[in-house]
């Protein structure tokens, strides 16, 4: 399962009603299709919008905006962050982004991949990427781990 953009935003309502935590560790499931979806589990879904809309939404400028701005005071004390499970998609690497752009004292990024129907050339082009962006903290050690989870 990729990071959605209503992922990002309960992330940043956690680290903004915790503003003490130094440690963050983030376990991305694998997605369960549920075919069996009741009646009320439609009905608790009316309004919301779907994965597809808010991975469409993450990609607009106002959005991201708004998202770097949550962040923007709620990572400030981090020091360790991990996060497993992860797919490559635009909108984790949009968020691993933002960590390292707002992230003023974190010291250890460790990044988990499965490499499961992964090449070696999408693997490295995810190393790369993030290896790009611009971080705040100049003193940060990211260690990138590939295998089957």
């Amino acid at each position: 399962m990729s990071l959605s953009t209503e992922s990002v935003h309960v992330i940043a309502s956690l680290l903004k009603i915790s503003p003490v935590l130094e440690s963050l560790v983030v376990q991305l499931c694998q997605d369960v299709e549920n075919s069996d979806k009741s009646e009320s589990d439609e009905a608790s879904d009316f309004g919301s919008e779907s994965e597809e809309e808010m991975e469409l939404a993450l990609h607009s400028g106002e959005t991201t905006l708004g998202l770097e701005g949550q962040f923007t005071s709620t990572m400030k004390q981090l020091k360790f962050v991990e996060i497993s499970g992860l797919e490559g998609s635009d909108s984790e690497l949009k968020f691993i982004e933002i960590l390292l752009k707002n992230a003023m004292v974190l010291q250890k990024l460790v990044l988990k991949k499965d490499p499961t129907g992964s090449s070696i050339e999408d693997i490295t082009k995810f190393c790369e990427e993030v290896d790009k962006f611009p971080v705040a903290c100049l003193s940060l050690k990211i260690y990138f781990f590939f295998f089957n989870l």
